[in-house]
This record gives C-alpha cells, sequence and structure tokens, in this order.
C-alpha cells in the first residue's frame, strides 16, 4: 500500500508549525517535527498554512432524520409535548423527507457527518449499518434505548440483555413532573446497575449523575426545543461529557455552529470540549486508538485552512467549506479544489458544499445528485457539478 504524507502542517495541541504525518496501513505510521522534502514510493501532499486535528466524534446523531427541515413553533417543555406538536403542524413537511428511502436517508446522515469533518458517530437508532456501506465509522457498541415513555419493553431490555455495553437513552430531555418520573422511573428499575448513558440531560442534576456513566451533550438541539440546556458546569465535575448534534430535524446542520455555540456557554473549557469530540469518547466507549494523532492510532485525520496565528482561534472558527482534507482509516475521502492536482489519481467527482468546490468518491456524489430529485432543500447547500 502506498504511503501518505501529509506535509508541513500545524497539529491541533501540539507545538510547532512544520509537521509531517506519515499515514501506512490505514494507521499513523510517524509524526516528525518538521516538513519532509520527498519519499520514495510515497504520495505526499505539501500544504501551506494548514491545520490537522483528529477527525471528530459526534456522540449522538439520529442518522435518517437529517434531510427533515428544523422545525419547532415554539419553545417547549419536553420532547413528547415538541413531537405531539410538528405532527400536527408540520405533516407536509415530514411526508416530503419520509417519501425518501431510509437508507438514502442513512447514507445522507453519514455524509452531513463526514462534510463536517466528522469520521465517528453514535448513531441513536434500531437499525444497524453493515460496516461495508459505512461511509464513516458508526458506532454500534451500546444498547439502545429510546427514552421511557416512547421504548415498548424498556424494563425488560434493561434488565434483560446481559452483555456489559452500556445503554444510551435519552433522559431528562425537558422539564416538569414527566420528565421527573421518567427519571426516578429508570433508576428505579435498574435492578443490576447496568452502566446508562443519558442524552440531553436538561433536567439532570449531580445527584442524578451518581446512577450514570456519562452525558451527551446537544446543546444547540437544546437551545432549539427548550431554550435551555444541561447543567455541565455542575455535571462535569461528576461523569463524563459527551458531546452530540442531534439530528438536523432540531438542531444545525453546520455542527461547527454547535461548537461555537458550546464554547460561548462556557461550560468546558477549550481543551474540555476538544476533547469531548476527540479523544475523549474512544477511551471511554472502548473505541481503541482514536481521537488523537499519535503514532499508531488510526488515521482518522481532518487538514482545515489555517486563518489564524492561533490554533484555537482557527479550530473553533472553521466551517465546511474550510476543510481541505479528510482520511478516514487511511483513505483519503474528501479534498478541496486547491489539492486538485496532488489528489488528481483519486479521480474523484465534484461537488459544492457552501460554495465551495470540493472532491469526492462517487458514492458520496451519487447520493446528493439522488437526492436533487426531491422535492426538498439538501442541508448545507450541497448541489453536484456537472
Amino acid at each position: 500500500m502506498t504511503q501518505v504524507i501529509l506535509n508541513n502542517i500545524s497539529i491541533l495541541n501540539n507545538e510547532g508549525e512544520h509537521f509531517c504525518v506519515s499515514i501506512l496501513d490505514g494507521k499513523i505510521n510517524s509524526v516528525i517535527a518538521e516538513p519532509v522534502k520527498s519519499l520514495n514510493h510515497s504520495h505526499v501532499i505539501n500544504f501551506k498554512d494548514a491545520l490537522a486535528f483528529p477527525g471528530l466524534f459526534n456522540a449522538h446523531d439520529h442518522l435518517e432524520f437529517n434531510l427533515f427541515p428544523r422545525l419547532r413553533s415554539k419553545y417547549y417543555r419536553d420532547y413528547l409535548e415538541w413531537g405531539n406538536d410538528i405532527q400536527k403542524l408540520y405533516s407536509k413537511e415530514i411526508d416530503a423527507a419520509l417519501k425518501i428511502p431510509v437508507e438514502l436517508r442513512m447514507k445522507f446522515g453519514m455524509i452531513k457527518n463526514l462534510l463536517n469533518g466528522i469520521t465517528t458517530v453514535m448513531h441513536h437508532g434500531n437499525k444497524s449499518i453493515k460496516k461495508s456501506d459505512q461511509i464513516i465509522n458508526v458506532i454500534d457498541s451500546y444498547n439502545y434505548l429510546h427514552s421511557i415513555s416512547l421504548e415498548k419493553n424498556w424494563r425488560i431490555k434493561l434488565n434483560l440483555i446481559f452483555n456489559k455495553l452500556p445503554f444510551v437513552i435519552h433522559l431528562g430531555e425537558g422539564i416538569g413532573d414527566v420528565i421527573e418520573n421518567e427519571v426516578n422511573k429508570l433508576f428505579k428499575w435498574n435492578l443490576f446497575k447496568k452502566k446508562i448513558i443519558a442524552v440531553h440531560g436538561i433536567s439532570l442534576n449531580i445527584n442524578h449523575a451518581n446512577n450514570l456513566a456519562g452525558l451527551i451533550w446537544c446543546p444547540d438541539s437544546n437551545l432549539f426545543l427548550y431554550n435551555k440546556t444541561a447543567n455541565i458546569i455542575d455535571l462535569k465535575n461528576r461523569i463524563p461529557i459527551f458531546f452530540g448534534s442531534d439530528s438536523n430535524l432540531t438542531s444545525d446542520p453546520n455542527f461547527w455552529n454547535h461548537i461555537r455555540t458550546a464554547r460561548g456557554i462556557n461550560a468546558l473549557n477549550d481543551e474540555e470540549l476538544i476533547n469531548s469530540i476527540t479523544s475523549m469518547p474512544g477511551e471511554l466507549l472502548n473505541v481503541k486508538g482514536i481521537g488523537k494523532i499519535k503514532n499508531g492510532y488510526r488515521a482518522d485525520i481532518v487538514v482545515v485552512k489555517k486563518r489564524n496565528v492561533n490554533d484555537y482561534n482557527t479550530f473553533f472558527n472553521v466551517n465546511p467549506e474550510d476543510i481541505l482534507l479528510i482520511i478516514r482509516s487511511g483513505k483519503i475521502i474528501l479534498f478541496d479544489e486547491s489539492l486538485k492536482q496532488e489528489c488528481a489519481y483519486l479521480n474523484y467527482c465534484r461537488f459544492k458544499i457552501r460554495g465551495a468546490v470540493k472532491f469526492a468518491d462517487s458514492e458520496i456524489v451519487a447520493v446528493i445528485k439522488k437526492l436533487e430529485s426531491y422535492n426538498i432543500q439538501i442541508p448545507l447547500e450541497l448541489s453536484t457539478i456537472e
């Protein structure tokens, strides 16, 4: 297999500006704190003013719901009120999205994540995705429960599934007696003290944290639906905080806006926030060797335009159009038009995202082309180029 060299890049959280990263057999082979001139039998991509960081980890998405418009008529008390409301008010919009085959919607869900620099996602749903169909890495090493009110036979599932994987469930999604009762019921019926990772957790407090293995925080979705989010400042001292997007049904398709929203809340400092979407999820979910640009780790790498001398300021101001290169498991799966000559051997297809021209393999562009035949607005201003 040909060695790929990323030459003359900065690496987030690494001092220095001219690193050389070598990739071989799907893993990071070496990281050298100086650029190289040339290497035989290697494909070298030379950068100027570029920042690299590990492919991001999105801990919560519903992949099949990313072609729906963002739906809300008001702020809600809980997810049940929201669900009833949109079914009454937005049946036309919902029906239009549901006409698209679920397999196509699932593929687009993965593509939406990819185009945001996310190479690993935890899909919260019953429908699994075969490894061969995964455009990005889809985590299934957990037990799925939707929520107390909407999951049939949740007590039986919680107590009769005897693997050691954690249960991931929407919990504390809203305020009021209904939500408080859901939380109390779950903890009461967790007879064998299974590991539970809560999603959203708006009404959870530090006492609830004693019964949890972690919390997946989705601030953009929470603020859109409920105008409030979880008390991360207190909870982070008790349990690990993962970071999730939720689907486009309730959140911005641009994941970087979620990150900026979280940074503005200032519940996690910059280092904690970056760790929550890079190194920390893999470590806690027992997904080995991801989330770092380090020898022996899986080569999931994103390279973006460096628009600021400060790496953190560059990172927190990224948008999808700023991404120059995405590598998943050692394979280049997306590159910017500015790298057309250096990546021409890939023979990829062109498309546009938010006005910027990118190249990706034919499967990804074919999905976008299929979606153009439906009467929907494709998120992230995606379009094919003839």
